[in-house]
């Protein structure tokens, strides 16, 4: 090729490479070079469908062929590879012809679209999002199209959401996708540390790092590192998940190499972690005022059965499975008091299935153990962790199985105890203000049906002594 040739390709602002009649690279612009990582001197006389095999999934040699022939094509948008850089490249081949109008060889010209097609997918990315905030209110949908968005928008190995309460020592994974491992995602719990996660959501603001395990602002616990060191990720970034004044997790996207964040990424996170936190708020509305009708409707049910049935201990049982449903206990139990043995007796039990079996005794004397001191004190007593706890008569239990959270509350009727109705959970849902109130409606419920079967005996038994005056009254006239 010609000098004139050659100074017009390289003032050119794209990639081209042009070849002779043999498709043997004749040309080789600075901006190739810089694409694909080859000098001019190594790219000259080599097979232009060796040097350009850096465009994936492509049959580059096809299409030099076709321009050959006079045929202008393109590869449209396709993937290209070069080292630890991955982008999006069109193709376009055109032949050049020389003297007498003959076919001396091809121009291929690579356009650049990583950029425009990152625009793109970051629009189809906000847009499905923004779907999710007003068609799709079940959260397990929501976290799924934020977790596949993050992905492709930040061309990421792994994206995951975590949220905190604020005041727990671990972050949840609400929803993990991408590279990471099974045991990873089966873990279901981050550690509040010095990472990218915990700075994210403590500084409230995005943060990066090209290499988590080398990074000097970063501090890892030991186990954690460990952790990340068996996944094998290095570059991280966490956006905050900010609502309502209050940061309650973070989007997070991992890589398996390392690589620097720009401006345009941590802006593109930052969006997206926007859009996702009003995602997630809407569903956990939904959710809330969802759970709150189930509830209602089950405590309505439970009413008229409370008001229908004369048979306690199968109503006592129905409260004790409602109570379960509702707090999302593994373990609910009533008991019924004796004030003037001053004891209690295991009346009603609801054991999820698969649940361990409860050891404790099914009499407890009024003051022993919290089910005990609740009879003692006619008042709530809720407990943070009973294995810890030595007043608990089921701290062994409580250690070997995880549920170490529990609420006792009494079942009155004015000043009267009639029995004690306990929750044990594994979590902490047990100490809101509306838990509690939806147990204390159980056992208000628990008192009518309770009292209820009080009067009914009362009423069979002064039926029976009426049966036997009036049989002791014909036995006399007669």
């Amino acid at each position: 090729m010609d000098a004139l040739g050659v100074a017009l390709i390289e003032g050119l602002d794209d990639a081209v490479v042009v070849t002779d009649a043999s498709l043997n690279v004749v040309a080789w612009n600075a901006v190739m070079e810089r694409l694909t990582g080859v000098s001019r001197q190594a790219a000259i006389g080599r097979p232009a469908s060796a040097v350009l095999a850096f465009l994936r999934d492509v049959d580059v040699a096809a299409h030099l062929a076709r321009a050959l022939e006079g045929v202008r094509c393109s590869t449209g948008d396709v993937r290209f590879d070069v080292g630890h850089r991955t982008g999006w490249l069109e193709a376009r081949y055109a032949p050049w012809r020389g003297a007498g109008g003959r076919v001396g060889g091809v121009i291929g010209t690579h356009v650049d679209v990583t950029e425009r097609r990152q625009r793109a997918t970051f629009v189809r990315a906000l847009e499905a999002i923004g779907h999710s905030l007003t068609s799709s209110l079940d959260l397990h949908e929501v976290l799924d199209t934020i977790v596949g968005r993050a992905l492709e928008v930040m061309w990421a190995d792994a994206a995951l959401v975590v949220s905190w309460d604020g005041q727990a020592t671990t972050f949840t994974v609400m929803r993990a996708a991408g590279r990471l491992s099974d045991q990873y995602a089966a873990q279901g719990s981050i550690p509040v540390g010095g990472g990218p996660i915990s700075r994210a959501i403590l500084e409230s603001t995005v943060v990066t790092t090209p290499n988590i395990l080398t990074d000097a602002a970063t501090w890892l616990g030991r186990d954690r590192r460990a952790q990340i060191e068996r996944e094998g990720f290095k570059a991280v970034a966490a956006a905050p998940l900010r609502s309502k004044g209050r940061v309650h997790g973070a989007l997070v996207v991992h890589y398996w190499s390392e690589r620097a964040f720009d401006a345009q990424d941590v802006a593109a996170l930052r969006l997206l972690a926007e859009h996702a936190a009003l995602a997630i708020d809407n569903a956990r509305l939904y959710a809330d005022a969802t759970r709150r009708a189930e509830r209602l409707r089950e405590l309505a049910e439970l009413e008229q059965l409370v008001a229908e049935s004369l048979v306690v201990d199968d109503v006592l049982r129905r409260i004790a499975q409602a109570t379960a449903r509702l707090l999302d206990a593994p373990v609910v139990q009533v008991w019924t008091a004796d004030p003037h043995q001053r004891v209690l007796h295991l009346s009603a039990t609801s054991v999820e299935p698969g649940a361990p079996e409860v050891r404790m005794p099914t009499t407890v004397p009024f003051g022993q153990g919290n089910v005990g001191r609740t009879a003692e004190t006619k008042a709530q007593i809720y407990v943070d962790n009973i294995a810890d706890d030595p007043r608990s008569l089921a701290s062994a239990w409580a250690r070997e199985t995880g549920i170490v959270r529990m609420l006792s509350v009494p079942v009155l009727a004015g000043d009267d105890l009639l029995g004690v109705l306990t929750v044990r959970s594994r979590h902490g849902g047990l100490s809101t203000d509306e838990n509690r109130a939806l147990a204390t409606s159980f056992a208000a419920r628990a008192a009518v049906a309770m009292q209820h079967a009080r009067t009914y005996a009362d009423a069979v038994r002064r039926a029976a002594r009426l049966r036997d005056l009036v049989a002791v009254s014909h036995s006399i006239t007669g």
